[in-house]
């Protein structure tokens, strides 16, 4: 995640950015739609904003920043018209699942377990323990966090957790190969949403 300091004057207009953290990330808010300017006491006015940009998705955290630039006033932010925030879901309805064609042949209360076990067999049969995890005789699980796509593709890969030597990196190897598509997305109230998903590797001699 990106931070980025803005400020947007009484046409709603970027008149300067300060990146934080991540040098360059500033072209990210150049496909960024009109706003509605700030306002304080019912008059337009230029607004400092802060803006949290995660990888590879459109998806704005924004808040008010004092100070966050000389000529920045308090007043009410500015508003982006439309849906612009997509939502990723931790918990839904019904969660994303990797798809089988023998497990969505099941009942439809069995479809979730046996495509877990679908998916565990093919951690098993592709895993590869590292060397160097091997000769220092470590152990554990390695946790790989990605989104779940509506398009059944996953997104914003990332090792959570790992008992290091390597694990984590062949880990995420096992997902980018072998987990990367064919999912079924997660749905909430029935619509395709994109679902965060935490995969856990085992790793045991």
């Amino acid at each position: 995640m990106a931070k980025i300091k803005a400020l947007y004057n009484e046409n709603a207009t970027a008149l300067a950015r300060n990146t934080l953290y991540v040098p360059g990330i500033q072209k990210a808010l150049q496909d960024m739609p009109v706003m509605e300017p700030g306002k304080l006491n019912g008059t337009s006015r230029c607004v400092g904003v802060e803006i949290s940009i995660y990888p590879n998705r459109a998806i704005f955290d924004t808040k008010l920043v004092e100070n966050a630039f000389p000529k920045a006033e308090k007043g009410k932010l500015p508003s982006m018209p439309g849906p612009v925030i997509e939502e990723v879901f931790k918990v839904v309805e019904e969660m994303p699942r990797v798809y089988d064609a023998g497990c969505e042949a099941l009942p439809r209360s069995e479809r979730k377990e046996c495509a877990n076990q679908v998916m565990l067999a093919s951690i098993q049969d592709n895993l590869v323990y590292p060397a160097e995890a091997k000769a220092n005789g470590v152990e554990g699980v390695a946790v790989v966090q990605f989104v779940v796509e509506t398009n059944g593709k996953i997104d914003d890969i990332r090792v959570v957790r790992s008992p290091g030597s390597g694990t984590g990196e062949e880990a995420e190897r096992i997902v980018r190969e072998h987990f990367s598509d064919g999912w079924l997305p997660g749905k909430q109230r029935g619509k395709k949403v994109p679902v965060q998903f935490n995969l856990p590797v085992k790793f045991e001699r």
